[in-house]
């Protein structure tokens, strides 16, 4: 007679280059009661989450097996089937390059010319009325040099919002205050890697900063030039002008 087993495991990892990671796995182990001659089986299924201090959540990993025992010519014969289900979700999603972009101009104007004439009060009239709006990027705009830094030199834009950053983005969406947004774009810094190649050496290695710091689109300003003209003239035996 064999007895369902449930298990826990928890590995912990520390490296200075990969961080501190964590990886806990809960496991389930069915075995059954060998039936005469069809034998008996059973099996274990394993789910692990692994963590790290670096790069968050990685995926969701599943494993599992299917293992038995039957009966051919009085002898036992065992069976078995590894990775029968073998699954690895990733959360390593696709990342966006932030967009740069470019100041816009604005131009917007109204006229209104209206006449008619006055009656004791009463003011019979005719009106004309137009707008223009032009949206477009000014001549002056149209090339712009922005300084650019990397991983390794973040902390020389810390007062500089006009500059250009090195990192991604997990969704490159426009922040909005109505309807509100339940989350902005997760950034992710676009490393550094090195390599190195030599005589009976060789490999890749990427330095870590030892700061938090945060990063920024580069700062853009629109301009908005919008007027209004209206002309109001009225005569009769009482006159008004506007």
């Amino acid at each position: 007679m064999g007895v369902d087993q449930m298990a826990a495991g928890l590995s912990i990892t520390n490296s200075s280059q990969d961080g501190f990671g964590v990886k806990p796995t809960i496991g389930y182990r069915v075995n059954k009661e060998k039936i005469s001659a069809k034998g008996g089986i059973g099996g274990t299924m394993t789910v692990g989450l692994p963590y790290n201090s670096r790069y968050g959540l990685r995926s969701l990993e599943i494993n599992s097996n299917l293992q038995g025992e039957g009966h051919e010519n009085n002898l036992t014969v065992a069976r078995s089937v590894n990775n029968l289900m073998n699954s690895n979700i990733s959360f390593a999603n696709q990342t966006f390059t932030p967009d740069i972009n470019m100041p816009y101009t604005n131009h917007s104007y109204t006229i209104t010319i209206k006449g008619g004439s006055e009656l004791f009060g009463i003011d019979p009239n005719l009106f004309i009325s137009g707008y223009l709006t032009r949206q477009f990027i000014d001549k002056d705009d149209r090339v712009k040099v922005i300084p650019a830094f990397g991983y390794l030199n973040f902390q020389d834009a810390e007062s500089r919002p006009d500059v250009l950053l090195d990192f991604n983005r997990e969704k490159d969406v426009d922040y909005r205050e109505k309807p509100g947004m339940p989350h902005i774009g997760m950034p992710a810094y676009t490393y550094d890697v090195f390599t190195i190649t030599g005589e009976g050496t060789g490999g890749t290695f990427r330095p870590y900063r030892t700061d938090i710091g945060y990063v920024h689109d580069n700062q853009m300003k629109t301009r908005d030039h919008s007027g209004r003209f209206s002309v109001d003239l009225g005569g009769g035996n009482l006159a008004h002008a506007g």
